[in-house]
């Protein structure tokens, strides 16, 4: 009889740390890595972080469709921050607000499930890597026209090779 508990009581221990894996594996599958770079938080919302220059980067891990506000406190975001969005894995599309200028460098480096941006005319650099390793972005819809978007710095790896940019006159 004692070896009968003994092995229903493995049997037990078993099936819970096979069920604490298959949780784990679950969370991890859509869990952002927050970039280890310094920011100096000056005003926060609950979901974004800003700068006292106006530089944003998320707060906590995002899901679906996100919305980059124009402002966040008494201050006007004008950049997209370094890393900003590092493997947020669950993001599926991004709405720039017309206050912002530049998209830092891997900005959303490693956003696999992210499969479109809207990026107003505002913007004058998107710097390296800014969209690299985004494996599901097929649009990028640009709110000036193609001669406004050949203006835009764009640094190296940018984007991936799939994307097309959508401007209000064409496709480039």
């Amino acid at each position: 009889m004692v070896r009968i508990k003994r092995v229903s009581y493995m049997a037990a221990l078993l099936m819970v740390s096979s069920l604490l894996a298959i949780v784990s594996i679950a969370a991890v599958s859509c869990k952002a890595f927050p970039s280890p770079y310094v920011f100096e938080v000056y005003a926060s919302d609950g979901v974004f972080e800003v700068t006292k220059d106006g530089v944003l980067r998320a707060k906590k891990e995002l899901f679906g469709d996100v919305v980059i506000p124009s402002q966040i406190s008494d201050v006007k975001i004008k950049k997209i921050g370094y890393e900003a969005f590092l493997n947020y894995t669950c993001i599926a599309s991004v709405t720039v607000s017309d206050s912002v200028t530049e998209i830092g460098g891997r900005a959303f480096y490693g956003c696999t499930s992210l499969a479109s941006v809207t990026i107003p005319s505002s913007v004058t650099t998107i710097d390296r890597y800014a969209f690299s390793n985004c494996t599901s972005l097929v649009d990028i819809n640009y709110a000036g026209t193609k001669a406004q978007w050949g203006q835009v710095y764009k640094g190296d790896y940018w984007k991936p090779n799939a994307a097309v940019v959508h401007c209000t006159d064409g496709d480039v």
